[in-house]
């Protein structure tokens, strides 16, 4: 499957070396972006749901990496385009990877934004009581404050991220933006690189 990913220098550093790359630590990739508690519920969620789903994997199955399936419902990158204030003005790389479907969990970008701040996904508003929401500031653990019902509603709602047609239509996107996570990037799984100075 043909995929796109953006890793700093280091990243493309370890590949050359050891022919490997995967996250180390906890969120290692990108530990600046996940400073608010409800991030990394949904990040160790979304891990948790590749390990269900027995996402294969050869020495990390612990943290995740990111990549890019389709961008407003295309296979392909527009390099000029911003996707990487991550790497904060640092060299970078563009890797075109091309990674078996067994090794890899495809879900609904705009939809997993639904995650990231404890919503849930298609459920009615009368079905969830929202008290929580209005007493806790925005970057505190939100499931700590549900109901634990509510609580186990919202998370079983997040699995629609995974059904692209079903997750497309809810949210009304006709071109979708899909991302794919995996654990570890091999040298033989790099197609192409872009380096970016």
């Amino acid at each position: 499957m043909k995929l796109f990913s953006f890793q700093s220098n280091d990243a493309l550093h370890t590949l050359e070396k050891i022919f490997v790359y995967f996250p180390y630590g906890n969120f290692a990739q990108n530990p600046s972006f996940l400073d608010s508690p409800s991030f990394l519920f949904a990040y160790s969620w979304l891990i948790k749901k590749m390990q269900e789903r027995n996402i294969s994997y050869q020495f990390n199955s612990k943290n995740m990496i990111w990549s890019w399936f389709l961008i407003d419902g295309v296979n392909k990158i527009d390099k000029r385009k911003s996707f990487t204030r991550n790497f904060q003005n640092k060299p970078f790389a563009l890797l075109e990877l091309d990674i078996p479907e067994q090794r890899l969990l495809l879900s609904d970008f705009d939809a997993w934004h639904y995650v990231l701040n404890y919503w849930p996904i298609n459920i009615e508003e009368k079905n969830i009581n929202f008290d929580f929401y209005q007493h806790k500031p925005y970057d505190q653990d939100f499931h700590k404050y549900a109901h634990p019902l509510e609580h186990q509603k919202i998370l079983d709602s997040w699995n629609l991220i995974f059904d692209l047609k079903k997750s497309s239509e809810i949210l009304e996107i006709s071109s979708p933006n899909v991302q794919a996570t995996f654990f570890e990037i091999f040298s033989n799984d790099v197609k192409k690189i872009h380096i970016f100075e």
